[in-house]
């Protein structure tokens, strides 16, 4: 019994050709991205690299997305997968992201002028 407290249930890791993932989900996005590489259709594919967060030369954070890699117009791409969750008011299908995540993706946008995104 959680005493009516929310539970968090921590995702399986999972290790594909290699690489360790935090979760299902994540293993099946950064698979695909795999495949287009194999395919041609993106190259450099990076799993967790991580970006150093500076405003006015003062380090802020370091953000480490699930995946980068440059597209067919070489412009980089930067991956994070999330899962999903139905919202109570428009039934709208929304990412799981929290407050952090979500001022990371603002510095990451001021920063590098890179937008993240979710799958």
């Amino acid at each position: 019994d959680s005493g009516g407290k929310r539970v968090r249930v921590r995702a399986t890791k999972v290790a594909v050709d290699g690489h360790v993932f935090d979760s299902k989900h994540e293993a099946e996005v950064c698979s695909q991205l795999m495949l287009e590489q194999k395919a041609g259709a993106i190259s450099k594919l990076q799993f967790h690299p991580t970006f150093v967060l500076i405003v006015n030369q003062e380090p802020i954070c370091k953000y480490t997305p699930d995946a980068t890699f440059h597209d067919s117009e070489d412009r980089l791409r930067v991956i994070d997968a999330k899962g999903f969750k139905k919202s109570k008011k428009t039934g709208k299908m929304l990412p799981r992201v929290n407050r952090e995540f979500g001022i990371k993706c603002k510095l990451m946008r001021a920063c590098f002028g890179l937008e993240v995104e979710i799958r």
